[in-house]
């Protein structure tokens, strides 16, 4: 083809005139027979962006942005079942310390009507312990460190009967009761 340029404009030659055009990515004036559409992965295909460029500037599609395959939503369940939530049983009162010695601290509490056991917890800086089932409304805690300080509180349990299984449904733990054991 005899193509003959005035500066950065290309002059058509008569003898064998071809279409031209722009790049739309690198703006160069091309044959329009080398142009070829940008085409990309758009939705669940591929599509045109709307470019045409020449051929060696044309990006292949990027497999990367056809979006995954979901799978179809699941069956309603006919007949569900709704989860029961046991209530919490309430929440120990009038926790008090009836004597403390250097290596135990004794504890009682008011009873919760209705709860036949209670879990005590006791924590300090260096250590913590928890007992469970307890069954009277007042416990020892044993095998302290003389000069310590610990904070105990209590628990009621109740047996969760409504489901199937032999777990106990703890409420919250009562105020602390701050105790500061002495030396000897």
């Amino acid at each position: 083809m005899a193509t003959r340029y005035r500066g950065r404009i290309p002059v058509i030659d008569p003898d064998h005139p071809e279409a031209w055009g722009k790049d739309d990515i690198t703006g160069l004036p091309v044959m329009h027979t080398d142009m070829v559409k940008q085409m990309e992965y758009i939705g669940n295909g591929i599509a045109w962006t709307g470019f045409m460029v020449h051929y060696k500037d044309a990006d292949q599609p990027n497999p990367q942005l056809i979006p995954p395959r979901l799978k179809p939503d699941p069956v309603p369940v006919s007949n569900p079942r709704y989860l029961q939530f046991p209530e919490l049983p309430q929440i120990p009162t009038g926790l008090t310390v009836t004597s403390v010695t250097s290596t135990s601290i004794t504890v009682s509490w008011a009873q919760v009507p209705g709860i036949p056991t209670y879990v005590v917890g006791w924590s300090s800086i260096w250590s913590f312990g928890e007992t469970r089932g307890i069954v009277p409304e007042s416990y020892v805690i044993l095998g302290l460190s003389p000069g310590n300080t610990y904070n105990v509180s209590v628990a009621s349990t109740a047996n969760n009967t409504s489901q199937q299984t032999s777990e106990f449904t703890t409420s919250a733990f009562s105020n602390p009761v701050s105790v500061t054991l002495p030396l000897s």
